[in-house]
């Protein structure tokens, strides 16, 4: 079908006019009138589609939105899309199963190394839950006691052996036997001296007259004793009290999240759940550190008690020294003197 050119003195009745012939003609051959119009500036007109479907035209203007034409080799565009994405998912499925055998290979690596060259090889800003979760995996378990050289990572213990991820092993069996050759009891305050003997009553040598009646024995002046008095220690009683004790509780609830979690780290072997452990953990350690950074202290110190001196004044009719407390002074010496 030839297409025909507008030309300028052609007029809107003769153009009209051609139009509806090229539309009968094309509706012979099959083509059908669809719901569009040309988009060509003063055209307008109505496009006719193929029978099949392929092509678009305009009866003044000519063909519309052409089909592209098919590629040489013959390959639709869908197959070639679909392979490059079966050909990339299997790329990322074989990279991400070596990644998962290099990660397995690694925690059976770390789970025979021996854990003292762990605690060697890591530098000292490693993060200790990454030690601790490795420690674990090697039979380690947490206890809820913290270092007291750093007062922030709790301790590990395996059979006999106790360590801290940060400071390193603590050698319990020097502790037992400093414990065992250490004295019973304190020695600080010496042994009070024994109080001296009162002394036998003297026997009289002249018998008083005898009266009408029996006269009571008097209890005879013993002399003073001159047994030193226990000196009073001179330092006083120094109590250590929290100013918050709200602290105080935030710390014993951290401590015992920190047993629940190492509970359920002995009965867990899924790498997950010990790495998210020991995270958690993690945190609350950090809380311990802060909470204690930010906890203060302040001292009570109160005297020592007064001691009580006991003078004999006399003995019993039953033989015995009478005791009474010595008052105690009071003041200065000018002060009594006045």
């Amino acid at each position: 079908m030839g297409i025909m050119t507008i030309t300028a003195t052609e007029t809107r009745a003769e153009r009209t006019d051609r139009a509806s012939r090229q539309i009968g003609q094309l509706l012979l051959q099959g083509w059908t009138m669809l719901n569009e119009t040309c988009l060509t500036p003063n055209c307008g007109c109505v496009i006719m589609g193929s029978r099949d479907g392929s092509r678009k035209t305009c009866v003044l203007c000519g063909d519309v939105n052409a089909a592209p034409a098919p590629m040489p080799n013959g390959v639709q565009l869908r197959d070639v899309e679909e392979e490059e994405i079966a050909a990339l998912v299997d790329r990322e499925a074989s990279r991400l199963r070596a990644r998962i055998q290099d990660d397995e290979s690694e925690v059976r690596e770390l789970a025979h190394a021996p854990a003292a060259a762990l605690v060697r090889a890591a530098p000292a800003q490693q993060d200790p839950s990454a030690l601790m979760g490795t420690l674990m995996l090697q039979g380690w378990t947490m206890l809820g006691d913290v270092c007291g050289a750093c007062n922030q990572v709790p301790l590990m213990r395996k059979n006999a052996e106790l360590r801290c991820v940060a400071c390193g092993p603590i050698r319990i069996a020097a502790l037992s036997a400093g414990a065992a050759t250490a004295p019973a009891g304190p020695t600080t305050r010496a042994a009070a001296p024994a109080p001296a003997a009162a002394p036998a009553p003297a026997p009289s040598t002249a018998r008083a007259a005898p009266t009408s009646s029996t006269a009571v024995p008097q209890p005879t002046a013993a002399p003073a004793s001159t047994a030193p008095a226990t000196a009073a220690p001179s330092s006083f009683s120094t109590t250590y009290i929290s100013a918050f004790p709200g602290l105080d509780h935030t710390v014993n609830v951290a401590h015992d999240r920190i047993r629940v979690m190492t509970d359920m780290l002995a009965q867990t072997t899924d790498p997950r759940t010990i790495l998210d452990t020991t995270s958690a953990i993690r945190v609350l350690m950090d809380l311990v550190s802060a909470t204690r950074t930010h906890q203060q202290f302040y001292f009570v110190s109160a005297p020592p008690p007064v001691p009580v001196q006991f003078a004999p004044y006399g003995v019993t009719p039953m033989g015995t020294a009478a005791y009474a407390p010595a008052p105690a002074a009071r003041g200065t010496a000018a002060e009594q003197r006045q």
